[in-house]
């Protein structure tokens, strides 16, 4: 006589009370099993896809083991393979004609081509904003699926960023959101046959036909802002960028470009983010297959640990040597595995065998090889680390020599600058004034910072030894302005500065207290007591555009042309305005060129170390 099982009950031993136990009838809801078949054969999940899984694909695919969920049957699984209910002789199965609506999409999208195209999806579209949702007609979203977000901006750059998320991160079943922003400022309206044009390239992109959904987002408004909203919004696994930057060594981007949107994502982005290469290409065999697995293993073991990579240095003008000098031999550097001589610094098998507490103070040739290498660390650091304590001690508050620098200047430029400015200036300069000269305006600027170091190191004040330098490459910059121009002149072009040379008497050591002084004395302070400029390229670009303007307006204000009046230099008096404006661009991009060629000679003369240090 057969018997239901999931109705008849059973009696199981119990080995702590030692009698029978009668077990309470168990009698599974016929309505709830009819659901749970209904819900596996619509979101086509199954306990053993794993099985399944292991069965279509050889041993050798071992990383896709890892993300079985990745597996989709292309054949068409029975009721009873996908059930994740186990079935019972008298179980009631309900019939495929009761799913026949919900499998038949299923059937169709199997039977497609190798390759079908994506399914047009939802879309929308207003003046500023134009969404695509496309998905392959076999994509199934699974617990394990990502999401991922690209920036698109119609360059071969962010193409290459979507086929590098494509061939290598996406499977089968994860959505890709690629964002395009147009500038507001040159676009008003989002072209639609445009935008699918670019659907059409972003979906052929997908050459192994991986079955995924994508939405193809083009908006006007700031590029920034918009993929930071994305990235709330959609909360991607990973965002992918392109750059448009391949070598450091061939381009180089200019101080007035804007900031590079892969550099601002990579330092703000609260998400993974994969800056990738123009020159990516996808590798369709590995020159080392996964094939065994051992694999990470082997690779791990073959790794040679003993060697390091060592960054050579650039040795500065305060190095401890001005060549690379290794005080351990290639032999002592790293792990020595040579065979230990059986005579080393061992106790005998007698005196082992008395305590073995004596076991502890045996020293192996590794612990001596190990103990040589730190003694040799220690002191090629102590050796470099007496320049760092002298690269401090020099520049910082308090010391004595860049106190004695700042007072002799201060005294010599001071006399300087009262002498000149009480000479009589002839008629046609005299009207101006000696406040005319950038001569005077730089010396009198100069003045001040050689004041604050003075008060700063006499007092050690950090306050104000922060604010002189501060205000430091301001004056260095004019000061370089005056010599880089006046000495050319007054050597070789002497008509160019003054409109009659035959009645030019100045002092020398007036002329050298005014224009060389200053400049010397502000370069040997930032150089031997001053920590590295911390204004950037771009702001000193704009210091020196500024000085250059408020100079033309300056003497503007001073230098009326209409009453006779002449500029203070000759070679300004020019007829026309503009070869005027040119000659003030040229001056402001000497002094620009002087202050980079300054922040390079300091980075020459004080190594990266002692730079980090003094910091």
């Amino acid at each position: 006589m057969d018997t239901d099982p999931a109705s008849t009950s059973t009696n199981t031993p119990n080995p702590d009370a030692g009698e029978a136990t009668a077990t309470v009838p168990v009698k599974q809801d016929d309505q709830t099993q009819e659901n749970t078949r209904l819900n596996a054969l619509l979101y086509h999940t199954s306990n053993d896809s794993i099985d399944l899984y292991k069965k279509e694909n050889n041993s050798s695919d071992l990383m896709g083991r890892l993300y079985f969920d990745d597996y989709d049957s292309e054949s068409v699984v029975s009721s009873g393979a996908v059930s994740p209910v186990v079935h019972s002789p008298g179980a009631t199965v309900p019939s495929m004609e009761y799913f026949n609506t919900r499998l038949d999409p299923l059937f169709e999208a199997l039977k497609k081509p190798e390759r079908p195209e994506f399914e047009r999806g939802i879309s929308f579209s207003d003046s500023r904003s134009v969404t695509f949702k496309v998905k392959h007609p076999q994509f199934k979203f699974r617990r394990n699926n990502k999401t991922f977000l690209a920036g698109f901006n119609d360059e071969p750059s962010s193409l290459k960023a979507i086929e590098w998320l494509y061939d290598e991160m996406i499977i089968n079943g994860d959505t890709l959101i690629v964002l395009r922003v147009l500038d507001e400022k040159t676009h008003t309206s989002i072209d639609n046959a445009a935008a699918r044009a670019s659907l059409q390239r972003l979906q052929s992109l997908n050459a192994h036909s991986k079955k995924v959904s994508m939405v193809f987002e083009t908006t006007i408004g700031k590029p920034k802002k918009l993929l930071k909203r994305a990235i709330d919004e959609y909360k991607p696994a990973m965002m992918a960028i392109g750059t448009r930057h391949t070598d450091q060594h061939v381009q180089h981007r200019s101080f007035l470009a804007k900031e590079s949107m892969s550099k601002h994502f990579l330092e703000c982005a609260l998400v993974p983010v994969i800056v990738v290469k123009p020159t990516w290409r996808y590798v369709e065999q590995l020159h080392h297959p996964i094939d065994s697995e051992t694999y990470f293993h082997d690779w791990i073991v073959s790794i040679d640990i003993d060697g390091s990579y060592r960054k050579k240095k650039k040795k500065g003008f305060l190095s401890p040597s001005p060549s690379h000098t290794s005080l351990a031999s290639t032999s002592d550097r790293g792990r020595n595995l040579a065979p230990k001589p059986s005579n080393e610094l061992y106790v005998s098998e007698s005196s082992r065998s008395r305590s073995r507490s004596q076991s502890k103070t045996r020293l192996s040739h590794c612990e001596l090889s190990h103990f040589k290498n730190q003694s040799l660390q220690s002191l090629r650091y102590f050796s470099k680390s007496s320049t760092f304590l002298l690269l401090l001690l020099m520049r910082s508050v308090g010391n004595t020599a860049a106190l004695g620098l700042d007072l002799a200047s201060l005294l010599l430029g001071g006399w300087g600058l009262w002498t000149n400015t009480h000479y009589e200036l002839p008629p046609h300069l005299a009207d101006a004034g000696h406040w005319q000269f950038l001569t005077n305006i730089s010396l009198a600027y100069s003045l001040l910072v050689f004041g604050l170091g003075v008060v700063a190191h006499a007092s050690a004040s950090q306050r104000l030894f922060t604010i002189k330098n501060s205000i430091h490459p301001i004056a260095m910059t004019m000061e370089m302005i005056v010599a880089s121009v006046y000495w050319p002149l007054r050597l070789f072009f002497l008509h160019l500065l003054v409109d009659d040379v035959s009645r030019f008497t100045f002092p020398l050591k007036v002329d050298l207290a005014i224009h060389l002084l200053p400049v010397v004395a502000l370069a040997a302070d930032y150089i031997l007591f001053m920590p590295p400029w911390t204004i950037t390229t771009r702001t000193a670009l704009l210091g020196c555009a500024g000085i250059t303007v408020a100079y033309w307006f300056h003497l503007a204000r001073l230098v009326d042309v209409s009453k006779g009046a002449i500029y203070p230099y000759q070679f300004l008096n020019v007829e026309d305005d503009a070869v005027r404006g040119m000659i003030f661009v040229v001056v402001g991009l000497v002094g620009f060129s002087m202050f980079l060629v300054a922040r390079q000679l300091h980075g020459w003369v004080v190594p990266r170390e002692g730079r980090q240090k003094v910091e």
